[in-house]
Order: C-alpha cells, then sequence, then structure tokens
C-alpha cells in the first residue's frame, strides 16, 4: 500500500508500505499519477497530515474496493465548492447525512482510498497539474461519475468525526474557474446572476475571468469490471410488482414476455385498481390460464400509485422484487442479464434504462445516478424494509425520487443500467383517469409547479438548489410568454408563492 501524505497544498512524504520514498514533485495529482504509474498493483491511499491520527487504518483491511471506485471521507460537513455550487448544479445529492455511507462525486482530499490500476486508465492530456489535492479531486469526480466512476463517501474512515479542522474554501475566482472548466459555459452566466440577485454579490470580475479559462477534459477507460464466476440462477428469486389500471392487453402481453423469461420470476403482484364502486377485476386471464409463476391479485377501488405500490410491498415475499409498470415489453432473456450485472457488482438497488420506441440512450456507462424510477428498477427486498411510497406524492410528481432517497439515506446506491432495455409503450389508457381531488384544487390561485417538487427540494436539496430551480423555470415560462411579459410574471409568481406555502405544510404534516 501507497501512502501520500499532503499539507492540503502539496504532498510532505509519500510511504511503500513504510518505507519513505522519494519522488519528482510536490503537486498532488503528480504525484499520484507518477506513484499509480510505477506501482499499478498497489491501493494508493491520501490523507491531510492533520488527519493522520483519526485516520481508521484497520478498515482499509475491510474496504473491498474495485478498479473504477474511489472510498473517501471528509473531516469538514461543509462544502469545499461552497454552498453557491448549487445554483450550478441541482441534481447533485448534498445533503445525505454525514453518518452514512453515500454516493458523492465531490471527493475529498482529506482521506482517500483509490486503486492504482484506476489511476492509469484516466488521460489527463493537456491538463496542468498543479491543482490542491481537493479541487483536482472534486474535478476528477464530476467530470468522471457519468462515465462509470464510482465514488463512494466512507464516514468509517475516521476515527472522530466530531473533530474537525477549518478547511480552506474556493474564494469567487477559483469557483468560476471550476464552473467553467467542468461545467457547460451557460452555467457561470447563472451562477452570476443567481449571485446577484440572491446573495447581492456582483462578481463581475470573477466572471469576466472565468472567460479566458480553458474546459478541462478527462478521460476514463471504462473496462468491465464484472467478477468472473458463475452465477447461480437458481438461487436467484424474484418477485415482479406492478401496478395497473385500465390496461389488461398491455398487461398480458407483459405478463408474456416474464412467462417466457430464462431466469423466470416466483411470483408476480398486481394491484389493480378501479375506482367505480362495485366494480370487480377484469384481468380473467389472470386465473383462466396457466402461468409459470404465482400471481397474487389485489384490487382496490382506491386509485393512485403510490398507494398500490404500498399494497404491493407487503405481499414480497423472495430475496429480489422487479418493480414494474404495465406497459412495458422486455427480451425473454432480460432478467438473466440484469442479475449478471447486479451480482457480478454485488449492487443492491438498479435503475433499469427505460426507453420509447425510436428512442436513442443517453448514457451508455453503469453508473451511480440521483434518480429512481418506481416503473423500471429491481431492489434488494431486504432493504425495502424501511421504505414506503410517501402519500403525500399521490397524485402529484416526485414520489420516485422521495422513495429513492429513503433507500439512499440507508447509505446505500442507485445504480444505472445501460442494459439490458425497456420498452415503454406509453399507452394511451390508464392513468389519472378520474382527475383527482388535490389539497389545492379548490384554491383561488392554482400552485404551479406541483408542491411536492418543492417539497424534494425543501427535504433533500440545499437552498441554493431551489433558488437556482425557481430562476430557471420563471426564465423558462417567461421565455414562452411572448408579448405577455408582466401579466406572465405576476402570474407565474403568485402561482409559485402558492406553491411554496403548500410545500410548506406539507412538510411539517
Amino acid at each position: 500500500m501507497i501512502k501520500i501524505i499532503h499539507n492540503t497544498k502539496h504532498v510532505v512524504k509519500v510511504f511503500l508500505n513504510e518505507t519513505l520514498i522519494d519522488v519528482p514533485s510536490k503537486k498532488f495529482s503528480k504525484v499520484l499519477f507518477y506513484i499509480a504509474n510505477k506501482n499499478p498493483n498497489e491501493k494508493i491511499v491520501w490523507i491531510d497530515n492533520r488527519i493522520v491520527p483519526n485516520f481508521n487504518w484497520n478498515i482499509l483491511q475491510t474496504i473491498d474496493i474495485n478498479d473504477k471506485e474511489i472510498v473517501f471521507a471528509s473531516n469538514n460537513n461543509d462544502l469545499y465548492l461552497t454552498n453557491d455550487i448549487g445554483f450550478i448544479d441541482q441534481n447533485s445529492l448534498f445533503r445525505i447525512p454525514k453518518e452514512v455511507s453515500s454516493f458523492s462525486w465531490m471527493i475529498s482530499g482529506d482521506i482517500g482510498l483509490v486503486k492504482a490500476s484506476l489511476i492509469n486508465r484516466i488521460s489527463i492530456k493537456d491538463i496542468e497539474l498543479n491543482d490542491s489535492p481537493n479541487y483536482f479531486l472534486h474535478s476528477l469526480g464530476i467530470q468522471l461519475i457519468k462515465n462509470g466512476l464510482f465514488c463512494r463517501r466512507e464516514p468509517k474512515l475516521l476515527l472522530n468525526g466530531d473533530k474537525q479542522f477549518k478547511e480552506k474554501k474556493l474564494n469567487n475566482f477559483q469557483l468560476y474557474k471550476f464552473v467553467k472548466q467542468n461545467y457547460k459555459v451557460h452555467w457561470i452566466i447563472i451562477l452570476f446572476y443567481c449571485q446577484l440577485i440572491y446573495k447581492r454579490k456582483f462578481n463581475l470580475a470573477p466572471l469576466l475571468f472565468s472567460l479566458f479559462i480553458k474546459k478541462r477534459k478527462f478521460y476514463f477507460n471504462n473496462v468491465s469490471t464484472s467478477k468472473c464466476f458463475e452465477i447461480d440462477y437458481q438461487k436467484v428469486t424474484v418477485d415482479v410488482l406492478i401496478p395497473t389500471l385500465g390496461r389488461k392487453k398491455f398487461l398480458k402481453d407483459f405478463l408474456i414476455d416474464l412467462s417466457e423469461q430464462t431466469l423466470k420470476p416466483k411470483k408476480v403482484i398486481i394491484i389493480e385498481q378501479n375506482g367505480i364502486l362495485n366494480s370487480e377485476s377484469e384481468l380473467d386471464y389472470l386465473f383462466n390460464e396457466p402461468w409459470p409463476f404465482e400471481i397474487v391479485l389485489k384490487f382496490t377501488h382506491q386509485l393512485g400509485a403510490c398507494n398500490a405500490r404500498n399494497i404491493g410491498l407487503e405481499y414480497i415475499s423472495n430475496d429480489w422484487v422487479f418493480m414494474a409498470d404495465d406497459d412495458i415489453r422486455i427480451s425473454n432473456d432480460f432478467l438473466e442479464k440484469s442479475f449478471l450485472n447486479i451480482l457480478s457488482h454485488n449492487f443492491n438497488a438498479v435503475n433499469l434504462n427505460c426507453l420509447q420506441k425510436g428512442q436513442v440512450s443517453t448514457f451508455n456507462n453503469i453508473h451511480q445516478t440521483e434518480i429512481f424510477g418506481s416503473g423500471a428498477s429491481i431492489v434488494k427486498t431486504e432493504i425495502l424494509k424501511n421504505c414506503k411510497y410517501d402519500m403525500n406524492y399521490e397524485f402529484c410528481f416526485g414520489e420516485d425520487f422521495d422513495f429513492g432517497m429513503q433507500i439512499r439515506n440507508q447509505g446505500l446506491d442507485v445504480v444505472y443500467l445501460p442494459e439490458p432495455i425497456i420498452l415503454h409503450l406509453k399507452a394511451p389508457v390508464g392513468g389519472f383517469r378520474i382527475k383527482p381531488v388535490l389539497p389545492w384544487s379548490n384554491d383561488e390561485i392554482i400552485p404551479n409547479p406541483s408542491p411536492t417538487i418543492l417539497l424534494n427540494f425543501l427535504k433533500y436539496k440545499t437552498k441554493e438548489q431551489l433558488l437556482s430551480y425557481k430562476t430557471l423555470y420563471f426564465y423558462n415560462k417567461l421565455l414562452k410568454s411572448k408579448l405577455k411579459f408582466y401579466s406572465t410574471l405576476k402570474k407565474v409568481k403568485l402561482q409559485w408563492e402558492a406553491s411554496e406555502i403548500w410545500a410548506k405544510k406539507i412538510l411539517v404534516k
């Protein structure tokens, strides 16, 4: 094992096992690539010299990392990039509890662990290697997270997490430089606007300075890390959970797909909804035709996907659950291919690539994701014991994200699989065919966006992320207003305020 000790600016010492070794530079990134090249089979640890006494060296023996993963810990709860990074990044998860293991691209320079073989697969052509450890590692994380680099914050690396050292944050010049190097150019304009409007900061000089900064580009040779071992599919037990509403034919087609799987599910749980009083199930084929799996049908007059899925969760009994929509199609080896990826990488929850006919896949690498899709995911049953769909989201938006956060707050990842692909038919029937009555349906001013969208921001995002969303929401509404600018602005403002009021009411329930 190689240990790189630094003082937040440059490297102080480098050890190979317990032997002090010489390196040709004091720059952290140069040392990192040099050491990895010279010792391709070693693990590399970096650590801030102030934190050495608090480093849990014993945990290194228990952490099993692969050559696509960086594990790290931060000694400070504050964001190195400052909270203003939320103005240009609405998607990242900055508020996951510090005490749980979590996905984060914000790789800390305080403590980290990586295999040299991973570093050797990163191309650094035309990139200056003069950054501080924190700046370089944050840049590395945001650049490569969608290309298959796995980043995991592991608080167990610290013995005493309460003892914190004050970390020097980026100044505005460095922040604008970081944004220009690692994001699309329009984000520096949005950052400038948000800082001016919401924080009364007139950062014209950093903005102009950043215009002369070149965009940074890392390249990652994302080779497969599937472990070479045989999977005993006889031991893989899967339930399928399907809420359905008025899609008899589409559901049957999907059940036929499930019946033809090379890895067949053990049980299919169907929650059929029909809001018409005294109505009965129309799914006669469930019991009139033979199926190679157990079928559990639960019929309810109460409409709503949240309620239906909560009912279905009560009947899961096998090791895994495929959470599906009723208007999808899959190939006959879909489950087998899915579990090849899941088991070989030891994943707990995956999002599956769900595309409409003719739609082209946007992401082609397995990667950690902030998204969760209730109609296209496979999840380990044991982690669902503490998860439930929040009924405050019924007939609204955002229930999937909220459910995914319940998984992440247990210290678990949600991972996106580009293959195998689900075909989403987007059936013309089903959905909200009876207009629901929401708590705000009779208000004089109907809230927009949906209060549950803002609820997710209040629960899981930072204030800056919410303000950024608000800025872009207003911009898009006004862009479509044409000549009715002022009347549109007034209407959008009133609707936004109404949405905020309802979101806060729901939050304190």
